[in-house]
């Protein structure tokens, strides 16, 4: 016969753990949420002093790339499909198609910084140490987790010249809840130094996907941030919005467009104006069917040359464009 007062000793450890649990996990997720913003933005520089690609030859120009990386995945569905090993094999050869491009500045999407699904693996450093990217900014864009479960992920800057500002730019919010439990689509915007006399700032986006109302909101931010001071702004990266005329191009109650409203605007530019052709699509890359990966340069400047590579290492392909700066024209 079970002995009762052991049964009783049984049943008020079960309750303590279980009063414990129900206040140890919230507690973690709320101290994780509560300090995030202290860990939204990072910068640092690489010891690649043997590695480091040469500067593009002609020294008035920029060759920027916008590649969201879809966390190492490939084109799998889910961040939890394939083992560490493939994903890391994937991120050393997202690098060296980058470090072949012999580009000046990489904005990377869905990087991981510290996620379980992906081994807790730096993606940006990893990438930026491979493809010889000495200065590099992080930006999370998401971060919470639970014991034994961490999620922080968002979008870095991979850059030859130095970083000398790197600041979070706080998007318009889609979900309440979502930010406060997890986070959300943001932007980073990075000032960076080519030369003694000259810079040039570099926002980093990725926005959000499912409303573009929200991205319209987005894009008054990006103009505000543009006219706001005389350094010219580059903005690159995952728009998840193409301009009225090109496939699948959404509005939000008010008739508005992102893509459209910032190419409006009088203050960005991109070679393509027309309605695309199937080298210019970017999205999905196994068989892509509309245009959301874009680098948009200041009207004064001038596009060079832009180009998607055909690659499956990510659901994206990633797009770069050669731009040339103001002042070599107006000499």
């Amino acid at each position: 016969m079970p002995n009762p007062r052991r049964r009783r000793r049984f049943f008020r450890v079960a309750l303590r753990l279980i009063a414990t649990l129900a206040i140890f996990v919230p507690g973690w997720l709320i101290t994780l949420r509560a300090t995030s913003p202290w860990r939204a933005v990072r910068t640092y520089t690489l010891d690649l002093s043997s590695t480091v690609p040469q500067i593009t030859d002609h020294p008035r120009r920029l060759r920027v790339a916008a590649y969201n990386i879809a966390h190492g995945r490939g084109l799998a569905e889910s961040n939890w499909d394939g083992s560490s090993p493939e994903r890391e094999t994937r991120l050393e050869e997202i690098a060296s198609l980058l470090r072949e491009a012999q580009l000046d500045v990489v904005v990377l999407n869905e990087v991981d910084f510290n996620c379980t699904w992906s081994g807790g693996v730096n993606q940006a450093e990893l990438i930026a140490k491979e493809a010889g990217f000495p200065y590099v900014a992080e930006q999370c864009s998401y971060d919470t987790g639970l014991p034994l479960f961490t999620v922080r992920f968002g979008n870095a800057l991979l850059s030859r010249y130095p970083i000398v500002n790197a600041e979070l730019v706080d998007f318009p919010t889609y979900l309440q809840w979502e930010a406060l439990l997890g986070g959300k689509k943001r932007g980073l915007l990075c000032t960076l130094q080519l030369s003694e006399a000259e810079s040039v700032r570099v926002l980093a986006v990725h926005l959000e996907h499912r409303d573009e109302a929200t991205r319209v909101g987005s894009a008054r931010m990006i103009i505000d941030l543009a006219e706001e001071q005389a350094t010219p702004l580059i903005v690159a990266g995952d728009f998840n919005s193409t301009p009225l005329g090109f496939p699948l191009a959404q509005i939000d109650h008010e008739g508005h467009n992102a893509l459209s409203l910032l190419l409006g605007s009088g203050l960005f530019d991109t070679d393509l104006k027309n309605a695309p052709s199937p080298d210019d699509l970017t999205f999905p890359s196994d068989e892509p069917y509309f245009v959301i990966d874009w680098v948009l340069a200041p009207t004064d400047w001038r596009t060079v040359s832009r180009r998607v590579v055909r690659t499956d290492l990510s659901d994206h392909l990633p797009v770069i464009v050669e731009l040339e700066l103001e002042s070599t024209r107006s000499r």
